[in-house]
């Protein structure tokens, strides 16, 4: 396949670049199926039984974040290796990046090696696969970082989709994402695009988190500007 080597380059650098490759914290990536070096692992390159277990036809609507496969840039976080580009899809249902190739049968699908040495721009989108640790659980998957702030913590979305069933009737996609401020040291909280953030952040700062949105006007809409604006102000506190 034509992105063979790329995957192998991807995996190569992932093992060789391992002494530079944190960007802010370690625990913040992936520590599962860990290879010397800190490379994740390697998906198949292609697999044909993937697609009707990944994609299936039965399911009213798509898995997929885009419509499309959006031209995006594989960004090397840790050495000064070129960005590569490709045109990928994340599936929010498996959990994978699909990489799109003329090259391949419509029965394959190509992946995207997950690894914690690179980030992943779609469009004006940032994306990174990640591990880290909410309510003493661990959570490894890919994450799309919306704002990045001083102390190298930053509000990241995951974006999941799941199948709900329908009878009678056919089963369809249902949507969701949760919001989470993600620290250096792999801790997360996950917050509500809403005013009941107040009651995810410890009870010591909820007085002056109260006291911030009701001075400012803050408003919980989609563009997400209050809830990235009390996270900013919250990790101003600590």
């Amino acid at each position: 396949m034509r992105f063979f080597h790329i995957l192998g380059f991807l995996a190569f650098c992932s093992v060789t670049f391992s002494s530079q490759a944190q960007i802010v914290g370690s625990n913040q990536f992936p520590n599962t199926y860990r290879m010397p070096g800190g490379y994740a692992f390697i998906e198949p390159n292609t697999d044909p039984s993937l697609k009707s277990v990944t994609e299936p036809r039965s399911v009213q609507g798509s898995p997929f974040l885009f419509e499309e496969a959006v031209p995006s840039k594989i960004i090397f976080t840790d050495s000064d290796e070129e960005s590569i580009d490709l045109e990928l899809n994340y599936n929010a249902y498996a959990d994978f990046m699909k990489i799109k190739d003329e090259a391949t049968t419509s029965s394959d699908i190509e992946l995207l090696p997950r690894g914690w040495n690179y980030d992943i721009l779609m469009g004006e989108r940032r994306f990174r696969f990640i591990n880290f640790t909410h309510n003493k659980s661990e959570v490894n998957t890919h994450v799309e970082i919306v704002e990045t702030f001083d102390d190298g913590s930053f509000l990241a979305i995951q974006w999941s989709k799941v199948i709900q069933e329908i009878f009678p009737g056919k089963d369809r996609y249902v949507s969701s994402q949760r919001y989470y401020l993600i620290n250096t040291d792999g801790r997360a909280l996950q917050l509500k695009n809403d005013n009941t953030i107040i009651d995810a952040l410890p009870k010591a700062d909820q007085d002056k988190i109260k006291e911030y949105i009701t001075n400012n006007n803050i408003r919980f809409t989609k563009d997400l500007r209050g809830l990235k604006g009390v996270a900013k102000y919250y990790v101003s506190l600590n």
